[in-house]
C-alpha cells in the first residue's frame, strides 16, 4: 500500500513538472513561406515577412495561433508592392503604427494592417527609416581605386541631405567578393541614432539626431579567427569552380551576426558563439548603458517583446514555425 502511494506521488510530481516545463512552449506554423522569414511582435500581433523572390507580409494572432490577414497587395498603387523590382527591407513599429520599408518607399499601417499612407524614396537612398521629423538612410559613395563606402546620412522629410554622420568601407563588388559582407545596422530612439558596424570592433555608436556629437560604447567579446578550412569552405560555397572574383578575407569573423532593436535595448547576436545548442546574446541597455549576456535556444531569426523572445525554426519537413519563451536576465 505504501509503495503504491509513493508511485502515485511520483507520478503526480512528474506530471506537474512536465506541465510547467512544456505548457509555456507554443508554436505558430507559418503558411506559404519558402524562404527564411523575419518576424516582429506587438501585443497579440505577430508580423511575418520575407523579401526573397516574392515579398510576402502576413499578420498572425499569437493568442489564437492563426493567420489574420495579408495587408500587402501586389501592384503599383498606394499600399501595394511591385513584384518583381520591390522588396521589403525593414519593418518597424513606432508610436503604435506599423511601418513597412521597401527599397522604394515607406508605407504606414495601423497595427491590425489597415493602410494609412505612404512616402516614396529617391532611388539613391537605401534602408531609409523615419526618425522624428527626419529620415536616416544609406547611400553609396565612391572612393579611390574603385572602393565603395556606405554613407549613413540624415535627411529632412523631403529627403534634402542635412548631414553625413558615418562611413563604412566596402569592397568593389565588381572585382572582389567579401565573404563576411560589411553591413551597417542602425535604429532611431527618441532624438538619437544608434549605429553598429560589423566591419569593426563591437561598438554601439550614439549620434544625436542633428548629427552633432557622438558617443562610442565598446563591448568586449570573444574573437573567432577564420581558419584555412573556413576559407576553403567559403570559397566552395560562394564560388565553386567559378573564380571570377578575388576573395577577400578578414582575420576574424565579424564581431556579431545580427542585431535586434527592441524598446530601450539592443540585442546583439554574437558570431559562432554557442553553448549547448544555444546562441549567445549581448543586451545593451540604451537608457543606462549597462551590458548583460544571455543564452537563448538556437533559431534562425529572433525578435523580442515584453520579457519574451520569439524566433523562427525549420522542421524536418522544411516548414517554418515560430516559437517563443521567457527571457531571464
Amino acid at each position: 500500500m505504501r509503495m503504491k502511494k509513493i508511485i502515485f506521488i511520483k507520478t503526480i510530481f512528474f506530471f506537474i513538472v512536465s506541465t510547467l516545463v512544456f505548457s509555456g512552449e507554443k508554436i505558430i506554423k507559418l503558411e506559404n513561406f519558402y524562404s527564411i522569414p523575419k518576424i516582429l511582435v506587438k501585443d497579440d500581433y505577430l508580423y511575418v515577412w520575407s523579401s526573397y523572390l516574392t515579398s510576402i507580409f502576413t499578420i498572425y494572432s499569437i493568442r489564437e495561433a492563426k493567420l489574420l490577414r495579408s495587408p500587402l497587395k501586389i501592384g503599383e498603387g498606394p499600399g501595394e508592392i511591385k513584384i518583381p523590382g520591390e522588396s521589403i527591407e525593414r519593418v518597424l513599429i513606432q508610436k503604435n503604427k506599423l511601418y513597412i520599408y521597401t527599397n522604394k518607399k515607406m508605407m504606414a499601417f495601423s497595427l491590425d494592417g489597415e493602410f494609412l499612407s505612404e512616402k516614396r524614396f529617391p532611388f539613391i537612398i537605401r534602408k531609409a527609416i523615419k526618425c522624428g521629423d527626419r529620415f536616416i538612410g544609406i547611400t553609396y559613395v565612391s572612393g579611390e581605386n574603385g572602393s565603395l563606402f556606405n554613407s549613413l546620412n540624415v535627411y529632412d522629410l523631403n529627403f534634402k541631405l542635412l548631414k553625413s554622420i558615418y562611413k563604412q568601407r566596402r569592397y568593389n563588388p565588381l572585382r572582389y567578393i567579401e565573404f563576411m559582407r560589411s553591413e551597417l545596422y542602425f535604429i532611431c530612439f527618441r532624438q538619437y541614432v544608434y549605429v553598429a558596424d560589423n566591419n569593426k570592433e563591437l561598438s554601439i555608436i550614439e549620434f544625436k539626431l542633428d548629427g552633432c556629437g557622438k558617443r562610442k560604447f565598446r563591448i568586449k567579446y570573444n574573437k573567432y579567427p577564420i581558419t584555412k578550412k573556413d576559407k576553403k569552405d567559403l570559397i566552395n560555397y560562394y564560388l565553386g569552380e567559378k573564380k571570377l572574383y578575388k576573395p577577400v578575407f578578414h582575420k576574424y569573423f565579424p564581431p556579431f551576426k545580427d542585431i535586434f532593436f527592441f524598446n530601450k535595448k539592443i540585442f546583439i547576436l554574437l558570431y559562432k558563439s554557442q553553448k549547448h545548442g544555444k546562441n549567445e546574446f549581448i543586451i545593451f541597455d540604451v537608457k543606462n548603458k549597462k551590458i548583460k549576456r544571455v543564452f537563448l535556444p538556437y533559431c534562425i531569426n529572433y525578435t523580442f517583446y515584453s520579457n519574451k523572445y520569439y524566433c523562427v525554426k525549420l522542421n524536418k519537413r522544411d516548414e517554418f514555425f515560430v516559437k517563443w519563451g521567457k527571457i531571464y536576465y
